[in-house]
């Protein structure tokens, strides 16, 4: 289990993709966490997302990807929500 820590143990990528959703250029550890999301495997996000709530809160107030995930059922893998990243979103609707 993760436990909340005094200082940031958030990487970079990480934060970016519990606040967007994006694994665009991620590390193995986002890479894999975001695998098993995808998947309707919410339970690694909950674990990481009841170790850092408090400091993605404190730099992004509004709703993250990981809050809309784990509204949603275990499981439920066809209502994951699309990424929120405006680079990712470029790409897919092809500009570049």
């Amino acid at each position: 289990m993760i436990r909340r820590r005094a200082t940031s143990t958030l990487s970079p990528e990480l934060y970016h993709y519990v606040v967007t959703g994006c694994y665009a250029g991620a590390n193995l550890y986002t890479f894999l966490l975001a695998g098993h999301v995808l998947r309707g495997n919410f339970s690694g996000l909950r674990q990481l997302w009841a170790a850092v709530e408090v400091e993605v809160r404190r730099l992004h107030p509004s709703l993250t990807f990981a809050e809309k995930v784990l509204r949603l059922d275990d499981g439920d893998m066809f209502a994951v929500p699309p990424t929120t990243c405006r680079e990712h979103q470029r790409c897919k609707e092809g500009r570049e």
